[in-house]
C-alpha cells in the first residue's frame, strides 16, 4: 500500500530548480498566478529567466481600438509585475486569444526559444487546466521537453485546477511580493477575484507541511531523463482532453495523410489511436481494417480529432490481405502503416511530410523506429533500434525499415501497374512491398527515432520471428525477386552478405561489452542524479529546519535541567532502599546457608543409593551369565535364528504371494465351487491380505536415488531418419562422452538410404549403444517416445541424426546442474555441410526470468537440451500432434509445470548444429509453424486456466457413500486445484447417518462450490451420478470420486487435451496408487471373438517412473472416476448398470456418436483405494455392494443389450458360474438377466 508521502510531498523546498529558466504563460497574469515563487527564486540565486507570453489576452472582445486598448493595458500590467519580480520584461508572441493551436509551427517556436536561452528548465500550465489555451500549450510543453530529452526539465503549474504534485515550493518569505506583482492586474481583478483565488490555492498546498509553511506553490516536475517516457504514457489522456475538453484542432494545411492500422481487436489499439491524437501534422484521415472477420465484438475506435472509418471484408484477413484493403480505402495524397500495438511519437508525421516535400524525386520517407518491451510500470525497454542510411543493396538482403516507419505518396499504389502487398507472405509482407516502392522512385531518410515498435508475447513478429518462418519467408522472398535484379545487384548482395560474415562475429562481441558498459554507466548516471536531487533536497531541509531546531535545543535544555532535579530526589530515595535491601540480602544468605547444609546431607544419601544400585547390577550380571550357559537356551537357538532369517528374507511377502497364485488356481480350477460357497466377508478379507503381498509395496519416487559418488546416469537419444552422411559422426561423438555413465539409443523410424541400417549394424556392438528400428515412419515424436521408453537414464539428452557433440558435452553441461534443475540447454555452434563453423549462438543475451513468458515468444531453450526424467513422468512424452514442433510443445508444458529456477542455461559451445538444405521442405516448415501457433494457443488456455478463465462452466459429480475422511480430502485437493469456473455436485447416495451428520457438520457451508445433495436410498453409482446430473449447471463434465485425491496442475491439462479437437468426447486422468503404481490411464478393449471381449487397463501396476505411462494415446474406453466430459453422460447411465461397467457402456455410447476418448498423462490423481486404508467407515456395506456378483451380472446383462458383446470378467463369471455355460446358454441368460432387471 503506497504511504501518503508517494502520493503528495509532505516538506516543502526552496526552490524547484537551478539554471536558466523559460516560463511559458498562456495569457498575461498565468505567469505571476502559477509561478511567481518559482521566478524570484531564479532571480534570487541570479539564474537568466526569460518569460514568453503567447496570447494577446484580448478574450471575447471584438476586433477594433476597444480591443487594442484592452491588449496593450493587459500587456502593460504585465511589465509592472515583471519589474516587483526583478526578471526583465516579458516577451510577447501575440496568438490571438482562444485560439492557440497545438501543432507543429508552435512547438519548433517553443523549441528553438528554449534552446536559444539554452533553458535547463522550462515552466507551463498544466493539462488538467480548464481553458483551452492552457491546455494546447500544456501539450506542446511536453513535446518539447521530449524533444530535449535530457536537456530541460518540465515544471508543469496550477492555476485554475489543481494538480497532483510532486514539488511544493515555500512561499512564506515569498509570498507578499507575489501578492504585490499580483495587483498590478487591475483589468483582470476587477472581473474576478483571482487573487484571493490563488491565494487561497497557495495556502491550501500547506495542507501536509509543516506549520511554519504559511503558502506553497504546487508544481509537477518532470526530470528531462523521464519525458520519453511521461509523454508516451500520458497519449492516451491526450485522447481524453481532445473528447471532454474540445482542444482547438490545428488548422489543417498540407497533404492528407491516411494512416492505415491493420488490427485483430488487441487491447494496445487505443494507444495507437491515442498517439495518433497527439500529432502534430494537422491533416489526418484513419482507416482502420478490422482483419477478424464478422462476429466479433465492436472496435475500440473512442478518438475524436481526426476522421475515423472501420473497413471490413466479412471475413478473417491475413496481415497482407489486410493492408492491401487499407490501400484501397485510403483517400490521403500520403499513406502510412501503423500496427495496432505500436505508436508514433509526435512528430513522426510532420517530420516525414516535410522530408517528402522537400524531395522531388523521393516516392517515399522513413524515419528511425526504437523496439521496446514493458519492464515496469511506464518504463520500457530498448530491445533494437532502426535508423540507418538508405542503403540499396541492404535493402535487397534485408528489411531494416519497420513499417509504420515509412511514409509513401498515393501515385505508388495507382497506376496500371500498382504496388501491392503480395498475400504469399504472412511475415516480410513489408520488405517485399518495399521493394516494389523502390522501383518507382527514391527513398529518403529522416534520422530521427520518431516511431516505437512494441515487443510482446502476442507481438513483435518482424522483429522476433522464429528461426526458421523467417528462413521460410526470406527464401520465398528471394524467389520472387530473383529474376528481377541484375547480376551487377546480385553481385553487390553477395558482396555484402560476405562483409557481413566475416564482420558478425566482432560485432557480436563487440554489442556484448558495449551493452554492459552502457548499462553500467546508465546506472551510475542515475545513481549520480539520485543522491545529486537527495543532496539538494536534504540541504534545503536542513537549512529552513536550522532554526527550529534552535529552538528545539531551548526548550530541551530546560527540560533537562528540571529532569536532573527530579532525578537528585530520585537518587536520594534511592540510596535509602539500597539500605534496606541490604539488609534483606544478609537474611538471603543465612537462609542459603542452610540450604547448603541440607544439600550436603542428600549428597551423602545419593553416594549410599549408587553403592546399592551397582551391587545389584553384579547380581544381575552373574544370573546372566548361568542363563546363557544353561542347555535349555542352547537347545532353543536353532529356533530363534529360524525367525530372525524369516523376517529378514521377508518370506511373508513371499508367502503372500504364493498362496495368491494357490487361491487362484483353486479359484479357477475345478474347486472353484467351494470357494464360492465361502461367505462374502470371508473371501474380501483373504483378499485383502493375499493381495498385500501382490499389490502392495514401498513407494518409490520418481528417478532413483543415487549416492554422493555414484554419477548421473545420462541417455543420449538420437532419432534417425537418413542422413547417412553424417549419423556415424553424430553416433560417435554420442559413444565417446567422457561422463562415465552414458548410454545412447538410436531408433530408426524406416530410412529409405540403405547406408544407415549398416551404419547402424556396425556400431551395434559398441556397449553403450542400443538400436531399434521402426518397420514404417512414425513421426519424430513417436520415434523420441520410443527411445525414452528404452531409456534408463536420470536425465534425458536430446542430439539429432545429423549433428554432433564435443567430447566432454555431458560432463561440462552436469557441472551447472544441481537439486531442483530439471531442464538444461546450451550455446551452440552452427557448421555447414563441409563441418566448417558458420556462426554461434550463445542465447547469452536473452534474459531467462520467466522461461514460460520468454519462449512463448520464442522458443531459445534448445540444443543441447537435458532433461530429467522426472519431467518427462510429471507432464508426458513428446504429443505426436506437433511433429516438427513436439520439443516446443514439450518445454512450454515442463514452463508452465516447474518454475523458471529449474531451468539452467549452459554458456558453454559443446553442440554443433549441422544448417543445411535439406533440413525442412517448404511443406515442413508451413506444417512447423502451424504447430507452432497452435503450441502457443494451448500454453495461453492453461495460463488462462490457471487464472480462472475458460470458456466451459464446469459439473463436478462427486458420490458420497461412506468414506468420511476421504471425501473432505478430495473436495479440498479440488479448492486447491481448480481456479476455472465450476461447481461441485456431492450427491449422497444413501449413506448412514453417521456419514450424512458428518457431511452436515465438516462440509455444508465450508466449500463455496460445493452443493450437497442428499438421497435416502443407495441408487449405485450408475443411477446415482444419473441423479446427481439433474443438478448441474454446467456444459462439461467431470466425475470425480470421493476417495480421489487431485495434484497440482492435474486440470489445466486435462481441459487443454479437451479442447485439442472438437470430436473429444472424454478424458481420462493418470490415477495412481498410494504406492506409486497407477491403476489406469485409459482403457483398451481385448477382442477374444466376434462377441467376446475382455476389458483392459493401459499401464496397470506399473510404476511411474516407466515413461510407457506418459505417452499420449486414443482409448477405447474411459473407467469413469477422474474422467472429464465433454457431453453429459447422464442419458447413458442408468439402474441397468447397478454396481459395475457403466464406465465401459458410457465409452461405447460416445463411441457411436463418433466421438473420441483420450487419455491426459499430466493430469495426476491419487487413489485413495480401501486396500491401502486400515480404517474406512461404511467398509463392510461399501464392499458388499460394490463386488456384489450377482448384480455384477445383471450389468453384464446390460452392456450386452446394448452392444452386442460379453465382457469375459473372471470374477463375475466365476462368481456367477458362467464359465461352464455354453456361448447359446450364457446369452440366454444374459437376456433374461435383463428382462428381470
Amino acid at each position: 500500500m503506497s504511504s501518503e508521502s508517494e502520493l503528495i510531498p509532505y516538506h516543502a523546498v526552496g526552490e524547484v530548480g537551478q539554471g536558466s529558466a523559460l516560463v511559458l504563460a498562456p495569457h498575461p497574469d498565468d505567469e505571476v498566478l502559477g509561478c511567481a515563487g518559482a521566478i524570484l527564486r531564479h532571480v534570487a540565486r541570479g539564474d537568466p529567466v526569460r518569460v514568453i507570453i503567447l496570447t494577446d489576452g484580448g478574450g471575447w472582445q471584438a476586433d477594433g481600438a476597444e480591443r487594442a486598448a484592452y491588449i496593450a493595458d493587459r500587456r502593460q500590467e504585465s511589465r509592472k509585475a515583471a519589474a516587483i519580480l526583478g526578471y526583465g520584461a516579458p516577451e510577447f508572441w501575440e496568438y490571438r486569444d482562444r485560439e492557440l493551436r497545438y501543432d507543429e509551427p508552435l512547438v519548433r517556436r517553443l523549441t528553438e526559444a528554449a534552446a536559444a536561452v539554452e533553458a535547463r528548465w522550462l515552466y507551463a500550465p498544466s493539462p488538467y487546466e480548464l481553458h483551452p489555451d492552457h491546455r494546447a500549450l500544456a501539450l506542446a510543453a511536453l513535446e518539447v521537453t521530449r524533444r530535449l530529452a535530457g536537456q530541460i526539465s518540465l515544471a508543469l503549474y496550477e492555476v485554475g485546477a489543481p494538480l497532483p504534485p510532486n514539488r511544493l515550493l515555500d512561499l512564506t518569505e515569498l509570498f507578499e511580493r507575489k501578492r504585490q506583482a499580483l495587483a498590478c492586474f487591475i483589468s483582470q481583478l476587477a472581473v474576478q477575484a483571482y487573487d484571493r483565488h490563488v491565494e487561497a490555492l497557495n495556502r491550501f498546498r500547506t495542507y501536509t507541511l509543516p506549520r511554519e509553511v504559511e503558502a506553497a506553490e504546487a508544481y509537477w516536475v518532470i526530470e528531462g531523463h523521464e519525458a520519453a517516457a511521461k509523454v508516451q504514457a500520458f497519449q492516451s489522456a491526450v485522447a481524453d482532453w481532445w473528447r471532454v475538453a474540445a482542444v482547438p484542432a490545428a488548422v489543417p494545411t498540407g497533404p492528407l495523410i491516411s494512416v492505415i492500422i491493420r488490427t485483430t481487436g488487441r487491447v494496445e489499439l487505443a494507444e495507437a489511436l491515442a498517439s495518433l491524437t497527439a500529432q502534430t501534422y494537422p491533416r489526418i484521415e484513419i482507416v482502420l481494417v478490422d482483419a477478424r472477420g464478422v462476429g466479433d465484438a465492436p472496435l475500440d475506435t473512442a478518438q475524436c480529432r481526426f476522421p475515423l472509418r472501420v473497413a471490413q471484408a466479412g471475413r478473417p484477413l491475413g496481415r497482407s490481405a489486410a493492408a492491401n484493403l487499407g490501400l484501397e480505402c485510403a483517400q490521403g495524397e500520403a499513406l502510412i502503416f501503423l500496427d495496432d500495438d505500436d505508436w508514433f511519437e509526435p512528430d513522426h508525421l510532420a517530420g516525414l511530410v516535410e522530408l517528402l516535400e522537400q524531395e522531388p524525386a523521393a516516392i517515399a520517407a522513413y524515419a528511425g523506429v526504437r523496439c521496446v518491451r514493458r519492464a515496469t510500470g511506464d518504463a520500457w525497454e530498448t530491445m533494437q533500434i532502426y535508423n540507418e542510411p538508405f542503403d540499396e543493396v541492404r535493402l535487397r538482403c534485408e528489411n531494416f525499415i519497420p513499417i509504420h516507419a515509412l511514409l509513401f505518396w498515393r501515385e505508388a499504389v495507382g497506376g496500371q501497374t500498382p504496388c501491392r502487398f503480395d498475400e504469399q507472405f504472412d511475415l516480410y509482407e513489408d520488405w517485399d512491398f518495399w521493394l516494389q516502392l523502390r522501383e518507382r522512385g527514391e527513398f529518403r531518410h529522416r534520422p530521427v527515432i520518431s516511431a516505437c515498435y512494441r515487443i510482446h508475447d502476442r507481438g513483435g513478429l518482424g522483429v522476433a520471428a522464429d528461426e526458421q518462418q523467417a528462413l521460410a519467408a526470406f527464401q520465398t522472398l528471394v524467389t520472387k525477386w530473383r529474376s528481377r535484379w541484375s547480376d551487377r545487384e546480385l553481385m553487390d548482395m553477395i558482396a555484402r552478405a560476405r562483409h557481413l560474415d566475416r564482420l558478425l562475429k566482432d560485432v557480436e562481441a563487440r554489442r556484448a561489452e558495449a551493452m554492459r558498459g552502457i548499462d553500467q554507466l546508465t546506472l551510475t548516471v542515475q545513481h549520480y542524479d539520485q543522491a545529486r536531487q537527495t543532496l539538494e533536497t536534504q540541504r534545503e531541509a536542513e537549512r529552513w529546519a536550522s532554526a527550529a531546531r534552535e529552538r528545539e535545543l531551548q526548550t530541551q535544555l530546560e527540560t533537562q535541567r528540571a529532569e536532573f532535579e527530579r532525578q537528585q530526589t530520585e537518587l536520594e530515595t534511592h540510596r535509602a532502599e539500597l539500605e534496606t535491601h541490604r539488609a534483606e540480602l544478609e537474611t538471603q544468605r543465612a537462609e542459603l546457608e542452610t540450604q547448603r547444609s541440607v544439600l550436603e546431607t542428600q549428597r551423602v544419601e545419593l553416594e549410599r543409593q549408587r553403592a546399592e544400585t551397582a551391587r545389584i547390577d553384579q547380581e544381575w550380571r552373574e544370573q546372566y551369565e548361568w542363563v546363557m550357559n544353561s542347555r535349555s537356551w542352547r537347545l532353543t537357538a536353532p529356533l530363534r535364528n529360524g525367525a530372525r532369517w524369516w523376517r529378514e528374507q521377508r518370506l511373508g511377502d513371499g508367502l503372500a504371494r504364493w498362496a495368491w497364485r494357490v487361491g487362484m488356481t483353486l479359484y479357477r480350477g475345478p474347486g472353484g465351487w467351494l470357494v464360492r460357497q465361502l461367505p462374502f466377508r470371508w473371501k474380501q478379507t483373504a483378499r485383502r491380505w493375499l493381495r498385500r503381498g501382490v499389490v502392495v509395496t514401498r513407494p518409490v519416487e520418481v528417478g532413483s536415488s543415487l549416492s554422493p559418488r555414484e554419477p548421473r546416469r545420462v541417455s543420449i537419444i538420437v532419432p534417425v531418419h537418413n542422413h547417412a552422411e553424417y549419423l556415424e559422426r553424430c553416433l560417435r561423438s554420442a559413444l565417446a562422452q567422457s561422463h562415465p555413465a552414458v548410454e545412447v539409443i538410436a531408433v530408426d523410424d524406416a530410412s529409405s538410404d540403405s547406408r544407415v541400417q549398416e551404419i547402424l549394424e556396425r556400431l551395434a556392438d559398441h556397449p553403450r549403444l542400443k538400436v531399434f528400428t521402426h518397420p514404417v515412419n512414425l513421426g519424430i515424436a513417436h520415434t523420441q517416445n520410443r527411445a525414452l521408453i528404452e531409456s534408463s537414464g536420470d536425465i534425458i539428452a536430446f542430439l539429432d541424426c545429423d549433428d554432433s557433440l564435443t567430447a566432454d558435452a555431458v560432463e561440462v553441461c552436469l557441472r551447472y546442474w544441481c537439486d531442483g534443475i530439471v531442464y538444461a540447454h546450451s550455446a551452440r555452434i552452427n557448421v555447414n555441410e563441409r563441418d566448417e563453423e558458420v556462426s554461434r549462438i550463445s542465447f547469452e543475451h536473452l534474459p531467462r526470468q520467466d522461461y514460460f513468458a520468454e519462449n512463448l515468444e520464442r522458443m531459445y531453450a534448445t540444443h543441447f537440451k537435458l532433461i530429467s526424467r522426472e519431467a518427462f513422468a510429471r507432464v508426458g512424452l513428446f504429443d505426436p500432434r506437433f511433429d516438427a514442433a513436439q520439443d516446443y510443445d514439450l518445454l512450454m508444458r515442463i514452463a508452465f509445470h516447474y518454475p523458471s529456477s529449474a531451468f539452467v542455461h549452459v554458456p558453454e559451445f559443446v553442440y554443433y548444429h549441422r544448417v543445411h538444405d535439406r533440413q525442412a521442405t517448404e511443406t515442413q516448415t508451413a506444417r512447423q509453424q502451424e504447430a507452432t501457433t497452435a503450441i502457443q494457443h494451448e500454453a495461453r488456455r492453461r495460463q488462462a486456466i490457471r487464472a480462472g478463465h475458460f470458456d466451459h462452466f464446469l459439473s463436478f459429480i462427486m458420490l458420497s457413500f461412506g468414506k468420511q475422511r476421504q471425501t473432505l480430502a478430495a473436495l479440498e485437493s479440488l479448492q486447491a486445484t481448480v481456479r476455472a469456473p465450476h461447481e461441485i455436485i456431492l450427491f449422497d447416495n444413501g449413506s448412514e447417518p453417521e456419514t450424512v451428520a458428518f457431511l452436515r457438520e465438516r462440509i455444508e457451508g465450508r466449500f463455496s462450490t460445493v452443493r450437497v445433495i442428499y438421497h435416502p436410498t443407495n441408487l449405485g453409482p450408475a443411477a446415482g451420478r444419473r441423479e446427481a446430473l439433474k443438478y448441474t449447471r454446467g456444459d462439461w463434465f467431470i466425475v470425480f470420486d470421493n476417495d480421489e485425491i487431485a495434484e497440482p496442475g492435474w486440470l489445466e491439462e486435462l481441459l487443454v487435451r479437451a479442447s485439442s479437437a472438437p470430436d473429444v468426447g472424454a478424458v481420462c486422468c493418470k490415477v495412481v496408487f498410494p504406492n506409486r503404481r497407477l491403476q489406469f490411464s485409459g482403457g483398451f478393449i481385448r477382442h477374444l471373438d466376434d462377441e467376446l471381449i475382455e476389458l483392459g487397463l493401459y499401464d496397470r501396476e506399473r510404476h511411474v517412473a516407466d515413461l510407457a505411462t506418459a505417452v499420449f494415446r486414443e482409448c477405447e474406453w474411459c473407467p469413469i472416476g477422474a474422467t472429464l466430459f465433454t457431453v453429459n453422460p447422464a442419458p447413458f447411465l442408468h439402474e441397468g448398470y447397478p454396481n459395475a461397467f457403466e464406465d465401459a457402456g458410457v465409452s461405447m455410447a460416445l463411441r457411436r456418436q463418433g466421438l473420441r476418448l483420450l487419455n491426459s498423462p499430466a493430469s495426476w490423481v491419487r487413489h485413495e483405494h480401501f486396500l491401502f486404508q486400515e480404517e474406512l467407515d461404511m467398509k463392510e456395506r461399501y464392499l458388499r455392494s460394490r463386488y456384489d456378483p450377482h448384480r455384477m451380472l445383471t450389468s453384464l446383462a446390460a452392456f450386452y443389450a446394448e452392444n452386442g458383446l460379453i465382457i469375459q470378467d473372471e470374477y463375475v463369471w466365476r462368481e456367477n458360474g458362467l464359465f461352464a455355460l455354453s456361448r447359446a446358454e450364457l446369452k440366454r441368460l444374459l437376456i433374461q438377466q435383463r428382462a428381470a432387471a
